[in-house]
């Protein structure tokens, strides 16, 4: 999964387009492949579709969790906090296609009058096949997964054109009446996730990360169950998890040194930590990569 998703200290994600210098990612994953069955949360200014091609997923996106049956999809807009996971650890197939809406900028009556509107409306979109608009926007998002697997003579102009047709979709179905979410308040979030990310090794108390965002302990509280689902204290915890899984990769590293450096006091406060997130000790987790890497 680390192929195709990569995350910034500040939880945006380190895009790598298919080529250089077309601003467009198309791919199909599955659920299976991320840690804990939950991709990490995240945000980019481009234009995101997901679609399950084979069983369930949750979608969690700026403070709100939908669920996609097979054949769903949602679009999730510019700059916003998303991610998607399955608390059952249920196997998710999954095709996305993540694209730049800057490819569509270049006419200034477009950009004022259909783009940034479109930007800074609704949040998500759920895509149903059983709606007629949203089943042609899911007849669309297909085309150009398949357009970039054949990739035929001229698939780039066919790509942005099938990517014009599907956004001009999305501007007439946007209500535009809906309530925005406050971008201040993301902003403020994403200070607050960034100062988690770079202070890991160190004591991070609910005080600490209110002030990184300089509000007060409550507010901190109610931002996190707003846009990310969950408390501070429990995104600190996964996120220093999250590094132990990538530190475990290092045979070298003991696991004292691994739970120091994830900014654990102890390594058995570390241990019951990762037991409760993984249900597997760091060294059973450790052995379990190296045999996944011996079958490979």
């Amino acid at each position: 999964m680390s192929e195709f998703f990569k995350v910034r200290e500040d939880q945006s994600e380190d895009l790598i387009y298919d080529t250089p210098d077309l601003p467009v990612r198309v791919r199909q994953g599955r659920l299976s492949l991320f840690d804990q069955y939950a991709a990490q949360c995240h945000w980019h200014n481009d234009f995101e579709f997901l679609w399950a091609v084979s069983g369930p997923i949750s979608y969690f996106v700026n403070g709100k969790t939908v669920q996609l049956e097979k054949g769903m999809g949602i679009f999730v807009n510019s700059g916003r906090l998303h991610y998607g996971f399955s608390d059952d650890r249920a196997d998710c197939v999954f095709r996305f296609v993540v694209a730049d809406p800057a490819l569509l900028m270049g006419n200034t009556r477009i950009s004022s009058r259909l783009l940034l509107p479109l930007i800074k409306g609704e949040d998500y979109r759920l895509l149903d096949p059983e709606k007629q608009a949203d089943g042609l926007i899911l007849n669309t998002l297909q085309k150009i997964f398949y357009l970039s697997q054949q990739r035929g003579p001229g698939y780039e102009l066919d790509i942005l054109g099938q990517f014009s047709l599907l956004t001009a979709e999305l501007c007439r179905l946007q209500d535009m009446d809906r309530q925005i979410l406050n971008s201040k308040e993301q902003d403020i979030v994403k200070d607050m996730v960034a100062y988690i990310q770079e202070h890991l090794e160190e004591k991070i108390t609910l005080a600490s990360i209110a002030q990184a965002g300089a509000v007060c302990q409550s507010k901190c509280s109610s931002l996190f169950r707003t846009y990310l689902n969950q408390s501070p204290i429990q995104f600190l915890q996964r996120a220093r998890v999250s590094k132990g899984i990538r530190l475990l990769a290092d045979d070298e590293k003991s696991i004292t040194d691994i739970a120091l450096a994830c900014g654990f006091n102890s390594a058995s406060y570390f241990i019951e930590t990762f037991r409760q997130a993984t249900g597997m000790t760091p060294l059973a987790f450790r052995k379990k990569k190296r045999l996944d890497n011996k079958e490979i």
